[in-house]
């Protein structure tokens, strides 16, 4: 597990599988008091994003580059953007084309599977309060390319309800 950011988070893949293992009320309980500590702790997940204006000055690569010299070269270079650059979370699509905000737990639970090329540390926190405020989503699901757990709206709600740091949602 990385230290820093989503250290603990662990906890949250601890409670997923004991909920999918024994399918009990207090293991799913548990899941939800977790995410609570972890929001009290300032907790941060990887969240992939997606560009939805402008973008991104990359720089032109012929077909003789090496794109790893070109990468290396780029590594830890600052540039200027000519125009906004405005950035939305990434939906996850479950097998019946419901639409969810993923929470990985981890940056190798992101990387299971390709998602895109920009991720983002957001609190845990924020993440579940956009699987409320975003109306053509279902709610949250944890960790989708693994040992998962949907959270839908109205448990996002409770959970959120008995979180003394939150603010309204509307």
């Amino acid at each position: 597990m990385e230290a820093g950011a989503y250290e603990h988070n662990e906890y949250i893949e601890m409670a997923v599988a004991d909920v999918r293992r024994t399918g009990e009320a207090e293991a799913f309980a548990r899941v939800l008091d977790v995410l609570l500590m972890r929001m009290s702790e300032g907790g941060e997940a990887p969240m992939p994003m997606l560009v939805s204006q402008g973008s991104f000055p990359f720089p032109e690569i012929s077909d003789t580059d090496n794109i790893e010299e070109v990468v290396k070269d780029l590594a830890g270079k600052s540039f200027t953007l000519e125009e906004d650059v405005r950035f939305r979370m990434d939906t996850m699509k479950d097998t019946n084309g419901r639409l969810w905000i993923p929470l990985f737990t981890s940056e190798h639970e992101l990387h299971k599977q390709p998602t895109t090329n920009i991720s983002m540390n957001i609190s845990i926190e924020q993440i579940l309060k956009a699987g409320l405020n975003y109306e053509e989503v279902e709610g949250v699901v944890i960790n989708p390319f693994g040992e998962f757990l949907e959270l839908p709206r109205n448990i996002i709600e409770l959970t959120l309800s008995h979180y003394k740091g939150s603010e309204k949602t509307d």
